[in-house]
Formats: structure tokens, sequence, C-alpha cells
């Protein structure tokens, strides 16, 4: 691995998609388990899933990522699955109020060539 390489999600801005259809059937038996055992048989996951791992030296006191490096959605009605992985899932948090922030936007990605599938 890379000495420059960084694994934690940090400063990420979500905002603007449309969601459907997911969460209701996870690769891995993990994740299996635990979408039955938070959301029941015939439930599913939130539109966004976070494995929870944080860089501790960019958390305040409480454990929580500093704003600049928090994760924000502004995606009406998403909420964000917290699956704290780093603590075994001991604390599995779904809500969106952590995530109530914003970063800048990036500039939009445009493609000038169609996009071909196949040979």
């Amino acid at each position: 691995m890379a000495d420059s390489y960084d694994p934690y999600p940090e400063s990420i801005y979500i905002y603007g998609n449309e969601f459907s259809g997911g969460g209701s059937s996870p690769d891995g038996l993990d994740l299996k388990a635990l979408k039955v055992a938070v959301f029941g048989f015939n439930g599913s996951f939130p539109d966004i899933l976070w494995d929870g791992w944080v860089n501790p030296e960019k958390t305040d006191d409480a454990g929580n990522l500093l704003p600049e490096y928090a994760i924000c959605v502004d995606n009406e009605g998403a909420e964000v699955l917290n699956v704290d992985l780093s603590n075994d899932s001991e604390n599995v948090v779904v809500g969106s109020d952590a995530h109530d922030c914003a970063h800048p936007q990036l500039a939009a990605v445009e493609l000038d060539a169609l996009l071909q599938s196949g040979p």
C-alpha cells in the first residue's frame, strides 16, 4: 500500500441524488445479518451506508469528525447508516442529523464523447 494512501472517507458531500430500490439484499453475511438485526427480515438499509471508520487525528473529543472532514448529506429524505465497523458494530446509528452540513460543491464533470458499452 502506498504511504500516501488515506483509507478514511472525509470531506464528502452527498447532494442532488435520486435513490431507489437499494438496501434490501446486501452482499456478505455480516451485512445480511446486520440488516436483519436492525431492520428485520423484510427491512432494508437506508440509502447511504458508511463503515464508520474515522481518522482519530481528525476528530473532536467525542470522536466525531471535525466539521471540515465531516460526511455531509443534503439529499431530501436520505438517511445514513453508520455501521460502526471500527467497534465491531457496537454503536450502529441510523439518521441524518450528524450529517446535516455542507461542503463546497465541486465542478460538474462533463464528458464530451458518448460512452459505449462493449467492444
